[in-house]
């Protein structure tokens, strides 16, 4: 998002509108020194400093070095971080890495300094074992957390592996350990495993058994919030039937910050054969976390669609009890708001309860005059017309 927004490469374009000459890069409008490289008819060509991927100025300054031929990478490539090598590898004339490598994983960053230890065949596949390191912030060492092995001809993994979930960085230091089969496809038990960034041991919170042969999630799973970190060690737990559907009930639980017991603080069912939600549900907002826990009960009709009336709860950080702070009523069979609702500011933090009354009409639009509450005082910040 960040390069979306502040990234801008400058260069010249010929009568035939390729690119040629000298192309660099700015950031904010800010020319990056020795970053860029040259276009001759379109292609690039020569030595090339580029930004990763995953470059910020805040805490990613990571660059890419290496040699290009008819846009085409190739000989060695190194990647730069605080003016260090870091890893890289080759790259034959066809542009396809070979030999030994040291990639970074994709969000590489300041508090989520991952990198790939392995090898890549004639073919630019992965092969053989692949170990994956990681170096806590200030500590200038990796060590090994997970890896495993990779199908010496299809380039697929097989057999035990140890992999980080997706958002892994200093805070939510998640992993998952399981099988292969020979297809390349997660079979069997697969536990997940969390470190806190103050302890040493990683500790099993979840997980859950696969399919052998379609390799579907079935039976009994606790699964981890998407959004799952030290401030929001969120879990979910229940059933899968044998199509990978999610059936019955489920539980919402939750473990605050330095302690070790999950409570449940939330739930409900789920239809036995599509997998819609019916009942009574109490959901948390997307951004749950210690300072912001907000939820959100009410039911859901057979087909899955709100309906009725449906309560906004807040407990504040140190509290132990959930306070009613708005809800609204949803129809009976378009599942749109109608009438009064009071909801939330999205932008609602530990610090900042505010919230806005206001009617919708039958067709779910927002109507007449909202008003602007400040929960902590009860101010009335006046009202606006919709």
């Amino acid at each position: 998002m960040e390069q979306i927004l502040h990234l801008q490469w400058q260069g010249k374009y010929g009568l035939d509108n390729k690119k040629y000459g000298k192309w660099r890069v700015s950031w904010q409008s800010n020319v990056i020194k020795e970053v860029g490289g040259y276009y001759l008819n379109g292609l690039k060509q020569g030595l090339w400093k580029e930004l990763y991927k995953n470059y910020q100025t805040s805490d990613a300054k990571v660059f890419e070095f290496g040699e290009y031929y008819n846009d085409l990478k190739r000989s060695k490539w190194n990647y730069i971080y605080k003016n260090k090598k870091i890893g890289g590898g080759l790259q034959n004339i066809e542009g396809l890495k070979k030999g030994k490598w040291t990639e970074l994983s994709e969000n590489f960053c300041y508090d989520s300094q991952v990198i790939y230890n392995g090898e890549y065949n004639k073919k630019g596949m992965k092969v053989g074992i692949w170990d994956i390191m990681y170096c806590v912030v200030e500590e200038n060492q990796y060590k090994q957390i997970g890896g495993g092995l990779y199908h010496c001809s299809l380039g697929i993994k097989i057999g035990k592996w140890v992999e980080l979930w997706d958002s892994f960085y200093l805070y939510s230091q998640a992993c998952y350990k399981g099988h292969y089969n020979m297809k390349g496809m997660k079979v069997g038990r697969w536990d997940i495993m969390f470190c806190d960034n103050y302890e040493k041991e990683y500790q099993q919170i979840g997980g859950g058994s696969y399919d052998d042969s379609f390799g579907s999630k079935i039976g009994q799973w606790v699964e981890l919030d998407e959004g799952f970190y030290a401030d929001k060690q969120v879990t979910y737990d229940g059933k899968y039937n044998l199509n990978g559907i999610k059936v019955g009930n489920w539980i919402t639980k939750y473990c605050k910050f330095h302690e070790k017991e999950y409570k449940q603080i939330g739930g409900g069912s789920y239809d036995s054969f599509q997998g819609f939600k019916i009942g009574r549900w109490i959901e948390l907002d997307q951004g749950f976390y210690e300072g912001k826990q907000i939820t959100y009960n009410g039911e859901y009709n057979i087909n899955g669609i709100k309906v009725g009336r449906w309560d906004i709860m807040l407990c504040h950080k140190y509290g132990k009890e959930y306070q009613q702070i708005g809800g609204g009523q949803y129809d009976n069979y378009s599942g749109r708001k109608i009438g009064q609702w009071v909801e939330l500011d999205e932008e609602l933090q530990g610090w900042n309860y505010i919230t806005y009354s206001g009617k919708y009409n039958m067709n779910g639009k927002k109507v007449g005059k909202w008003r602007k509450i400040d929960l902590r005082s009860n101010n009335n910040f006046g009202k606006y017309e919709i």
